[in-house]
């Protein structure tokens, strides 16, 4: 039967193995992703439910959240009524309502029951089995959404659109 090797000295320093990677940050690429963040509207990001990971910029003074395919957040999810909730856009706030919906809107888990509710960064929006997160205007995070959706729906070799965009594409 063969030897089994030794098992490892505990007694050595373990420092000493490791090794650390540190990347030098381009202070230049930083700046640019800033001004870039500064430029975008406020949206809110699908977290669960379809499509998830889109971003819904808020653009309008008022947009409706809804399963109507003619609402400015369509969503298609049968929880969720034809026309939903509405957001509201006064005095550089987003205000959220709810339209008499058959199955409510909640906001961090706390039912709508007022009109009017003004939102805050990283607020989660419960309307059916779907949860959209509120990011403000000028967030670095709207810009890291919209990459990881590219990333996901691109070919990294040719920037082609892939078979799952298509696919997601085909469902809606």
């Amino acid at each position: 039967m063969p030897a089994l090797p030794d098992p490892p000295d505990d007694s050595e320093d373990v420092d000493a193995h490791e090794t650390t990677l540190q990347f030098e940050s381009d202070p230049n690429t930083l700046v640019q992703e800033i001004e870039k963040a500064k430029e975008q509207e406020a949206c809110l990001i699908v977290i669960r439910g379809k499509p998830q990971g889109h971003r819904f910029f808020l653009t309008r003074d008022e947009m409706i959240i809804g399963r109507d395919p003619a609402a400015d957040v369509y969503i298609a999810d049968d929880g969720i009524s034809r026309r939903h909730a509405k957001l509201t856009r006064l005095d550089g706030l987003i205000l959220l309502s709810d339209l008499g919906s058959a199955n409510g809107t909640y906001l961090n888990d706390q039912r709508v029951a007022g009109t009017g509710l003004p939102l805050a960064k990283e607020d989660m929006l419960r309307i059916g089995t779907s949860i959209l997160k509120f990011l403000p205007a000028g967030e670095l995070e709207i810009i890291f959404y919209g990459n990881l959706g590219a990333a996901a729906h691109t070919d990294a070799l040719t920037g082609i659109y892939n078979k799952g965009y298509f696919m997601e594409a085909l469902s809606a």
